[in-house]
């Protein structure tokens, strides 16, 4: 039983933002850049049902609440930035 739980838990999804299946129509949306995500398949199922319940498609859900995030990490990376210490190089933590 507990072998099922972990196989569900690692299970991921292939995701094609932008992909016509996702989209219905996305007026509000500015320029696209369509790309396939591997997302875990439980935080999919639940993004669904969420967008569902917003009137929107999977795809302007998640871009919406990417940007949103995207837009946080960047202002904080750039106030770092600006206080003087450097950006990480490729591959350092």
């Amino acid at each position: 039983m507990a072998m099922l739980a972990e196989s569900h838990r690692l299970q991921s999804t292939t995701l094609e933002l932008g992909s016509p299946m996702a989209i219905q129509a996305e007026p509000d949306m500015a320029k696209r850049n369509d790309v396939p995500v591997k997302m875990d398949a439980e935080v999919v199922r639940k993004a669904k049902v969420v967008a569902a319940y917003r009137g929107q498609s999977l795809a302007e859900f998640l871009s919406a609440e990417i940007a949103s995030i995207v837009d946080r990490l960047l202002e904080a990376e750039h106030a770092k930035m600006v206080k003087g210490s450097k950006p990480k190089a490729k591959g350092e933590k």
